[in-house]
């Protein structure tokens, strides 16, 4: 994560999109993420999914990111065929 952008994104509430199946083992990226304040969504299970294919993954998910997204931050949300579900705090 760079600690440029972060700050800026936690300040203004912004949501992050990223890929990373194993951010649940990566306590340093997800400590960073909480102390910025981030809202963070991650495909857990994109895999080697074309991008096309994390396209459909995040539009078939996109209305309950949504209402997730205007939860208070920070937080960190799976999302994967089976839907979206908290990953941490």
């Amino acid at each position: 994560m760079d600690e440029d952008w972060l700050p800026v994104v936690g300040a203004n509430g912004w949501v992050v999109l990223m890929r990373d199946k194993r951010i649940r083992y990566r306590r340093p990226e997800r400590e960073r993420l909480m102390q910025y304040g981030a809202k963070a969504f991650c495909l857990t299970a994109s895999g080697n999914q074309t991008r096309w294919g994390m396209l459909k993954l995040l539009v078939r998910n996109w209305d309950r990111i949504e209402e997730t997204a205007e939860l208070p931050g920070p937080f960190i949300y799976g999302v994967n065929s089976a839907g979206v579900r908290r990953l941490a705090p």
